[in-house]
């Protein structure tokens, strides 16, 4: 503590009181000044508390102000990880889901489900119209381009 602060009125340069210089005054210059000491003291001892308690508040408040700028910082990151943690579930759900469909998709022909190809009696059918002709059986040329995929368009090509 510098020495401006403890008393306003103290002189470095004055000589120190000793016994002897005590010892010449008499016994009321002697109540006098241990009165006057005894209320120095207290005023010395309401600065220094004084001076704890601004000390204090003030560590006080920088503690305060330094744990709400970390608890914000700990919140920001534990909902930064929550956020995190549900995408990451929800994007292995997706993967999984993705996962499924891809393998079911490959376990399918496709073909087979757009163009049914079976027989019926002699006949090679695609999607139920007869493909070819036998001499002792006619199929219309319309059924054959059908069969083949095509229209009436090819119709008229084929005859």
């Amino acid at each position: 503590m510098p020495l401006s602060s403890v008393s306003s009125d103290y002189d470095p340069s004055a000589p120190l009181e000793t016994r002897e210089s005590l010892s010449a005054l008499s016994p009321e210059a002697l109540s006098a000044k241990l009165a006057s000491m005894k209320k120095e003291l207290a005023t010395l001892k309401a600065r220094r508390i004084r001076a704890a308690a601004t000390r204090s508040l003030s560590v006080t408040s920088r503690l305060s102000s330094c744990h709400d700028l970390c608890s914000s910082a700990v919140n920001g990151a534990l909902h930064r990880r929550a956020s995190s943690v549900d995408r990451f579930r929800s994007l292995t759900e997706q993967l999984k889901s993705t996962d499924l469909l891809t393998q079911n998709l490959m376990r399918m022909n496709s073909i087979n489900d757009v163009f049914f190809i079976w027989h019926a009696g002699k006949f090679a059918t695609i999607n139920g119209f007869r493909l070819g002709r036998l001499n002792a059986i006619p199929v219309d040329w319309c059924v054959q381009a059908c069969s083949r995929g095509g229209g009436r368009e090819k119709q008229s090509e084929v005859r």
